[in-house]
């Protein structure tokens, strides 16, 4: 496993310093670094002893906070080394008077990350080349910290040795309340949509058995159900009779189901770079309680972003059917009954909401709807030649 540089390193531990930062204007750190020794940091925030802007708010003068002391400055104040030839690591772009002030004091160059306009006129890098300062933007963008340094650091601290060998990291890093896991995803989400009776496990069961055979590690999953089989019993116990509360009750179990899903199963696969068939998802949830049971579309959306981590679909297959052909199909299984998400009016909804939704999301690339009528071989090429166009896989 490949160790972070010197550079990703400290900047790594400015980022994880910058979070003791009070002023929520912007949380900085500025890490102070000789001969690859750290012999100062600092945040932004009030004095020593002075209430934070986090405890009662902020001090704005001229568009600044006048409580905050701005990291660099703190950084200065607490080093007693000599800076000479020393080298500033800084998590967001120095204003001008820390420049001089970082300059007066020996630093002989500045590593910084991200991109903001100080209004300087250019005085900044003009200084910097008078003074002989190296002034290095690392990152433009402060997603790269995390795509790439802290990917890079947590994929080595997962290897022999590492603290976090045996931890599932986006579940034991992130939690619940975060809506964008995706730190170390290098798998692929491919989701299959449609009414029940259009073949999907069928196909799910003949794309898992080609990508095997193609090298690939599959993880092949399902909702509702994926998270814990309690959450579907609890579902289908439901009456569609007498139930008050009805589709309320189905939105909640479904997105709690989906919420636990993502968070133990698909996401930890994704991050392990498998490459994900599920079984029905977020759609499902809006074309059966939205368009089917009435319940507002954006209200699921949201619902949808929070359970799954904001982590979409890298590629959606909508098999289309005619309802009462997956009805016949249904039929002729000997080892079930019909529940109430099989009704025939039901589900002529629950279509005409796939057919809407498909439309939508055709536009972005991300759907692919495949009639799903024909047989499953002639229905299985047509899949394999989006996989191939739109994955590479």
């Amino acid at each position: 496993m490949e160790r972070p540089n010197w550079d990703e390193f400290f900047i790594a531990i400015a980022t994880v310093y910058s979070s003791r930062g009070s002023c929520d204007r912007l949380r900085v750190a500025c890490l102070l670094v000789r001969d690859k020794k750290i012999v100062s940091a600092g945040y932004n925030g009030s004095m020593a002893g002075t209430p934070t802007c986090d405890e009662v708010g902020h001090d704005i003068l001229n568009d600044h906070c006048a409580r905050s002391l701005h990291a660099e400055l703190n950084a200065l104040s607490n080093s007693k080394c000599d800076l000479n030839g020393a080298t500033t690591y800084v998590t967001y772009t120095p204003c001008l008077g820390c420049v001089k002030q970082l300059g007066q004091n020996g630093i002989s160059r500045i590593v910084y990350v991200g991109e903001y306009d100080n209004k300087d006129g250019g005085r900044i890098d003009a200084y910097c080349r008078e003074k002989g300062i190296k002034l290095e933007q690392f990152a433009k963008n402060p997603e790269m910290v995390v795509s790439t340094i802290f990917k890079k650091i947590f994929n080595r601290l997962q290897g022999p040795g590492g603290i976090f060998r045996d931890i599932v990291l986006p579940s034991a890093l992130f939690g619940p309340r975060h809506a964008n896991i995706r730190l170390m995803d290098g798998g692929k989400l491919i989701i299959f949509e449609g009414i029940d009776g259009c073949g999907k496990s069928t196909q799910i069961k003949l794309l898992e058995k080609y990508l095997i055979q193609k090298g690939y590690q599959v993880f092949v999953t399902k909702e509702p159900g994926g998270g814990l089989p309690d959450f579907r019993e609890r579902i289908f116990a439901l009456k569609e009779e007498g139930e008050e509360n009805l589709a309320e009750k189905e939105l909640e179990l479904f997105e709690e189901d989906r919420r636990v899903h993502n968070l133990e199963k698909v996401l930890p696969a994704l991050a392990a770079g498998k490459i994900v068939l599920q079984d029905r998802g977020g759609l499902s949830t809006k074309t059966y309680q939205g368009h089917g049971r009435g319940l507002d579309l954006e209200r699921i959306e949201k619902a949808n972003a929070r359970a799954t981590y904001g982590r979409e679909a890298d590629l959606t297959f909508f098999l289309d059917i005619n309802v009462k052909d997956a009805l016949d199909r249904l039929a002729k299984d000997s080892t079930r009954t019909l529940n109430r998400f099989e009704k025939e009016e039901f589900l002529e909804k629950v279509k005409m909401g796939y057919l809407e939704e498909a439309l939508k999301l055709t536009k972005t690339g991300k759907l692919r709807t495949i009639w799903a009528d024909d047989p499953p071989y002639v229905i299985f090429e047509k899949i394999k030649e989006v996989i191939e166009e739109k994955l590479g896989l």
